[in-house]
């Protein structure tokens, strides 16, 4: 059989433009926005914290986060063929947790498939931080 097809520019261009939704729809905290663009069966795989299956599980973790004040995503690498696409990239956020503004940075990797309609939703998705875990007792001795 042959190998699949590369991914066109149509497909970069909507893989792109559904990076740029979760970023306008994160920095909204419109977590039914963000939800819509995983698949019905999706896993997150979040930092910290066992994988949820399904948009429904997703849109719950979602909404556990502290209010988020700004958000960047830089998709640094798109790679596929066929139906199936890796997107790697980088983020940095703002959060108001009671009061306090944290920042954050870190990266992200996303396997997104293509749709009957051409829509390239996320399939599997996970991130982590940049920023150390801090260590008991360390903060104390300063």
């Amino acid at each position: 059989a042959p190998p699949p097809a590369s991914l066109s520019e149509e497909d970069l261009a909507t893989i792109r433009a559904a990076g740029d939704a979760f970023e306008a729809a994160g920095a909204s905290n419109d977590w039914t926005a963000v939800a819509a663009l995983y698949t019905e069966d999706a896993v997150l795989m979040p930092p910290n914290a066992p994988s949820v299956t399904g948009r429904a599980a997703i849109q719950e973790v979602f909404e556990q986060f502290p209010t988020i004040t700004s958000m960047d995503l830089t998709i640094e690498d798109i790679q596929g063929s066929g139906d199936l696409a890796t997107v790697r990239g980088s983020y940095s956020l703002a959060m108001d947790i009671e009061g306090d503004t944290v920042e954050d940075t870190g990266k992200y990797l996303e396997v997104r498939r293509k749709q009957a309609d051409g829509s390239w939703p996320m399939i599997i998705d996970t991130w982590n931080s940049d920023i150390p875990v801090p260590v008991p007792g360390e903060a104390e001795e300063m």
